[in-house]
């Protein structure tokens, strides 16, 4: 795992906050009686997602050129 500090207030770098948002998504206009059935319905949609529906909302070349930049920033830091 490698810790990837982002600027502030910068969800569009966030990869979890971009899938959260497709995930609401899909709930934002549904009603729950508990936080339980608000839960099942989260677990259904994530269930569902398929890889490729991960890639197109987390996979966007900045956010991997960012990864990829500070994992080699990083291994300098340990070789100097």
């Amino acid at each position: 795992m490698i810790p990837i500090y982002l600027p502030a207030y910068s969800p569009e770098l966030n990869p979890i906050k971009r899938l959260w948002e497709y995930v609401k998504r899909d709930l934002k206009w549904s009603n729950y009686s508990s936080l339980d059935e608000l839960k099942q319905n989260v677990n259904v949609i994530l269930e569902s997602l398929t890889i490729e529906e991960i890639l197109s909302v987390c996979g966007w070349d900045y956010i991997r050129d960012s990864i990829l930049s500070a994992n080699s920033q990083l291994i300098g830091r340990q070789f100097s």
